[in-house]
């Protein structure tokens, strides 16, 4: 190697290390977001689907309907229950002259209001009949079907806000001795270049602290929490990242 040679391989090493300063890599990142997951609140067979996979969809729009036949009589039973026991207290308030008929009208009026607490509870579970999206996001299904029975409490959807994702990027202590809210970072994802920012530093280790293995073993990082400026379709939680935030 001539001088001239070394000289422009010591000026290329010197760009280097100033266009590298003060750019912090994430070891590992993921993309993440609030998710819910739809269940059913009451037991029944499937009669309609209004959505399909990967639909998008808003805060109470209607996802799935139940067979609610039963669900209707059991309501009838109760508002008429209700109506008798109605008509229970307004006859004992008639001829309360006594003690005795007096108290016959208090186990009346506790009688019309345990009936009114089963109405209540039969109007949620014929409300319950038409399942709705808790919040607004993409929904997966979770292989449902026309006529399939599902019971209470069966999962049977996830809908992912995938409009508010962020990023988890897990760096090394020494990484951020620089590192502050506010900071730009970029975001390689999904085969896409990302805007974002840094939202949070967990420095006192709020999270579950990772292991994260590197070159020469492993290491404790810290979750660095980046907020995204960019929002691309095709992110979902769980798909891998790589971070770069900009440092003094």
């Amino acid at each position: 190697m001539n001088r001239m040679q070394l000289v422009a391989f010591i000026a290329l090493l010197a760009f280097a290390r100033v266009a590298s300063a003060g750019i912090e890599t994430s070891y590992r990142a993921e993309v993440k977001a609030k998710q819910a997951e739809v269940t059913s609140r009451v037991a029944g067979k499937i009669t309609r689907v209004w959505v399909h996979d990967r639909q998008s969809v808003k805060q109470g729009d209607p996802l799935v309907k139940l067979d609610d036949a039963d669900l209707q009589a059991r309501l009838a039973v109760a508002q008429a229950d209700l109506a008798a026991r109605q008509a229970d207290l307004a006859r004992a308030g008639a001829k309360a002259r006594v003690e005795v008929e007096r108290t016959a009208v208090e186990l009346a009026r506790a009688r019309v209001k345990q009936a009114e607490v089963v109405v209540e509870l039969a109007q949620l579970d014929l409300q319950y009949a038409t399942i709705k999206a808790e919040i607004s996001g993409t929904i997966t299904l979770g292989g449902i079907s026309l006529g399939q029975g599902v019971q209470r409490q069966q999962a049977l959807a996830t809908i992912v806000d995938v409009d508010h994702a962020w990023v988890d990027a897990f760096f090394q202590e020494p990484q951020l001795a620089h590192m502050a809210v506010g900071q730009a970072a970029y975001v390689a994802a999904g085969g896409a270049s990302l805007r974002g920012a840094v939202t949070d530093i967990d420095r006192d280790g709020a999270a579950l602290a990772h292991t994260i293995a590197d070159p020469v073993g492993s290491s404790v990082g810290v979750r660095v929490q980046i907020e995204l400026r960019d929002k691309p379709s095709g992110l979902w939680p769980g798909m891998a990242a790589s971070v770069r935030v900009h440092t003094p």
